[in-house]
């Protein structure tokens, strides 16, 4: 692919000679004149620079006050810059500028060619990164898709097909029978619901937390009465046993995001059980202590330190694995942590054999 150099030069010999050399040296280049600063500016605005090469002494704008320019600015401060200069006194001044390649003045060819070869090595691979990191947030987004169809497409058709049914049923007679699969049915409905709206709310939070624009309210909170309240509300989701060692405990913090800690904890470890939870919570001096323990097969190794981020799951076939969910729920709980100053660590439950989160705070605590 073509690069385009940009010669700034008030002496036409020394633009002549650069110019010969890189075109006699180069294949893929083009070059674009510029007799001082001023002249630079409006260059670099009509074309796609992808490199500086400029004489430090011009009678209107010189090199140092055009390079301070286009460092400064957000969207020039990435183009390489290489400064042509006979005084030795001013290269100690460019390095504060994060300049640090030079040519002689008269021209010195051995150094034009070590600093332009040198500066195109790191476009191609700066260049490179770039595209790879463009790569992987494509596949990221693409893999999200994916997902998000495969994970909320359940719920939605369960909600869909059994409103249908109980639809098509009302017209006819209601007897108790009927009655007792509509009860059933209502209630599949309404778990489908819950877990549809909690995935879509983890996302939406993200997002502003991402972007800053989530907002907290703090207020006295009876920890202990809220966490009855979640296991209460979700335990209808999954048949499991959950057994429960729950102090008196009362905090300062936000409702709905100790809702998204306390709920998206106890909905993973519901997820990957067997058959057993195990949640407690205490108070130490000024800390709560809130730990969910399961029986299930805990988190591999390799993966603990990537199971709080953005959709990291032990099991990563999205189509086949057995798993529900998105990993969302964990990256959430890593960012309110953040946001909310609060602790979460992962270990192997020696209670019952799968894995165990414990997350701690002050129990005055304001957040960050």
């Amino acid at each position: 692919m073509k690069k385009t150099i940009l010669i700034v030069d008030d002496d036409p010999v020394s633009v002549m000679i650069i110019n010969n050399f890189i075109k006699k040296e180069f294949k893929d280049i083009d070059t674009v004149f510029a007799e001082d600063g001023d002249d630079a500016l409006e260059k670099i605005l009509l074309n796609c620079i992808d490199l500086i090469i400029t004489d430090i002494n011009m009678p209107n704008m010189d090199g140092i006050e055009l390079a301070s320019i286009v460092k400064k600015s957000n969207k020039l401060k990435n183009i390489p810059i290489i400064f042509v200069t006979s005084d030795t006194e001013k290269r100690e001044i460019s390095y504060d500028m994060d300049i640090a390649f030079f040519i002689s003045k008269p021209i010195n060819k051995k150094e034009l060619l070590v600093n332009i070869n040198h500066v195109i090595q790191i476009i191609e691979c700066e260049k490179a990164q770039t595209e790879e990191h463009e790569k992987k947030l494509q596949n990221q987004k693409d893999e999200m898709m994916i997902l998000f169809t495969h994970e909320l497409k359940t719920p939605l058709n369960a909600i869909i097909n059994f409103s249908s049914y109980m639809n098509r049923n009302l017209k006819k007679e209601i007897t108790p029978r009927r009655v007792e699969k509509f009860l059933e049915l209502s209630d599949s409905i309404r778990k489908n619901g819950t877990i549809l709206l909690s995935e879509i709310t983890d996302l939406l939070d993200v997002s502003k937390i991402k972007n800053n624009k989530m907002t907290y309210e703090f207020i006295s909170l009876d920890l202990s009465q809220y966490v009855d309240e979640i296991v209460s509300d979700y335990k209808t989701l999954y048949d499991k046993k959950v057994d429960t060692a729950i102090d008196n405990v009362g905090i300062i913090s936000d409702k709905a995001a100790i809702w998204h800690l306390v709920g998206n904890l106890y909905s993973n470890a519901l997820k990957y059980s067997k058959s057993k939870v195990f949640i407690e919570l205490k108070k130490d001096k000024n800390n709560f202590i809130f730990t969910i323990e399961d029986d299930g097969f805990g988190i591999k190794k390799e993966n603990k330190e990537k199971i709080f981020e953005m959709f990291e799951q032990d099991d990563k076939n999205i189509l086949t694995r057995e798993k529900e969910g998105t990993g969302i729920g964990l990256y959430l709980v890593k960012l309110l942590c953040n946001d909310l100053d609060y602790s979460i660590q992962l270990q192997e439950s020696e209670k019952l054999g799968g894995a165990k989160f414990i997350l701690t705070g002050d129990i005055n605590g304001t957040g960050n």
